[in-house]
């Protein structure tokens, strides 16, 4: 009895700790500067494949060079992508920083919208992929 007692407790201090990140608890600063350091265009450089030629293991794959896939973040919110972009059909035009590392794309066509892992890497390149169950990371590098 004593030790569930203990267990019980340990595990309600452990919880009572944690605290979830709100929009309102993100520094304004940090969309602005990500606004401010994001207008500039993406190519895609590789993609994470979860399984190359049928095998178990995953790795990073070449983009394909003849068809380049763009995305554009803009100083006033907008987004664009070319059509060889894998989620241009959703139309997605406007993005929104939520998190340091997160970023809610929205189409103001379809009201549609998708949460976007965003990731800018010391060298020059961004992390830039829908949330999927699988490991989907797309790596691009800055153009222009």
């Amino acid at each position: 009895m004593n030790r569930l007692y203990i267990l019980l407790v340990a595990l309600f201090t452990a919880t009572a700790c944690e605290k979830s990140v709100s929009e309102e608890e993100i520094p304004a600063s940090t969309s602005s500067e990500m606004k401010a350091n994001s207008s500039s265009s993406w190519q895609l450089l590789e993609y994470y494949q979860a399984s190359i030629n049928g095998e178990g293991e995953g790795g990073w794959v070449m983009a394909d060079t003849q068809k380049p896939e763009v995305v554009t973040f803009n100083t006033d919110g907008t987004f664009s992508s070319n059509e060889n972009w894998l989620w241009h059909s959703m139309n997605y035009d406007r993005y929104q920083l939520i998190q340091d590392n997160k970023v809610i794309l929205t189409s103001s066509k379809t009201g549609a919208t998708a949460t976007f892992i965003y990731q800018p890497e010391k060298d020059n390149t961004l992390l830039f992929n829908g949330i999927c169950r699988e490991n989907c990371s797309r790596k691009y590098r800055k153009v222009g």
